[in-house]
């Protein structure tokens, strides 16, 4: 697609940023395209296998063609860790556990790890969220520095459900809440009735690099019995990266 290249990475990143599956009509205004640019440039995309689609109506989503080449970019040791913890860890609880590494104010979920009965499925996700809007990015921002953290959450947060948290006090809120916790949570921010619980992995220079969560549709307080596992793994996923520094209270 000469001359279409940056314009065609636009609409792969508003995708994978992009919470449900998108019309022609969403690209179009999320990346500030006319409709025509924008169905032409997924009609290529669909074609060279960047993007499927459903019919009637038409909706897109990236492939994990593209999930691929971001997992490429992440250091092997960082997600072969956190894969193998994730894994052992919805083995323990039996919960589907959210593999997350952090990249500049979001959380890059890479791989979703569910438990049926005795099997354990995997899938690459590839999606990336705002760390304002999730439980992962909640313990995330609690670990930052004052003013990094504040820019954040200054900029809020779109609202996705009726109780997705928008304002910067709410957020704000939230975080002082994880920080207090060690642990963060989200009840519905993203997914309507869905809740998560998340707790942080830690590399050698002692700052969070990843995350764990475990989510369900229901109350919040039904994932509470799970933090304990969730450390556990959170510890030793950390200390595989070179985490060599004292514990911290959240791996108590």
């Amino acid at each position: 697609m000469p001359g279409g290249y940056s314009r065609a990475l636009d609409v792969l990143a508003y995708l994978v940023r992009h919470r449900d599956a998108a019309t022609v009509a969403d690209i179009a205004e999320g990346v500030r395209l006319t409709k025509a640019t924008a169905y032409r440039l997924v009609e290529e995309l669909v074609e060279d296998g960047w993007l499927a689609r459903s019919d009637s109506p038409m909706r897109l989503v990236p492939t994990a063609r593209v999930a691929a080449i971001g997992l490429r970019s992440i250091e092997r040791h960082l997600r072969e860790a956190l894969f193998a913890n994730g894994v052992q860890l919805a083995q323990a609880t039996k919960s589907h556990v959210a593999v997350g590494i952090y990249e500049g104010d979001s959380v890059f979920y890479t791989d979703v790890i569910q438990v049926f009965g005795d099997s354990v499925r995997t899938r690459l996700e590839g999606r990336i969220i705002p760390a304002a809007m999730v439980a992962a990015g909640r313990i995330y921002l609690a670990y930052m520095d004052d003013a990094a953290r504040d820019a954040i959450i200054a900029r809020g947060a779109p609202r996705l459900t009726e109780t997705t948290l928008t304002e910067p006090g709410q957020i704000a809120a939230a975080v002082a809440s994880a920080a207090e916790l060690n642990y963060g949570w989200a009840e519905g921010d993203y997914h309507r009735g869905v809740s998560g619980i998340a707790v942080a992995v830690f590399g050698s220079g002692g700052t969070p690099v990843g995350s764990f969560t475990c989510g369900h549709e229901g109350p919040l307080a039904a994932l509470e019995s799970l933090v304990p596992a969730m450390r556990h793994y959170a510890e030793k996923a950390s200390i595989e990266l070179g985490y060599r520094g004292r514990v911290r209270a959240g791996f108590a």
